[in-house]
């Protein structure tokens, strides 16, 4: 599974495998990464009430880590939930 969904008292936490979305030790999204994220869009507009966590559970590294987040929340806000909630990147 790319990702794992858990629904906590801060908001929804998405924990994300970004070493199927990226190429080894970039924050560039592989060609099939797009497709992925537009589904977890989908998943995640079920919680439209609530503040969506989205962390990188590879082991690469805060920066890196960070980094492949704020693409993954970048994506999702401009396809399916442009302006339905906030995104955070912890």
């Amino acid at each position: 599974m790319l990702w794992t969904i858990e629904q906590r008292k801060e908001g929804v936490v998405v924990t994300f495998d970004s070493n199927l979305l990226f190429g080894n030790g970039s924050a560039r999204l592989n060609r099939y990464a797009k497709e992925r994220i537009c589904e977890l869009a989908s998943v995640v507009a079920d919680f439209s009430n609530n503040r969506i966590h989205l962390v990188d559970g590879a082991n690469c590294g805060r920066r890196l880590s960070t980094r492949r987040a704020n693409v993954v929340a970048n994506l999702v806000r401009s396809s399916e939930m442009r302006g339905a909630r906030s995104l955070c990147v912890p």
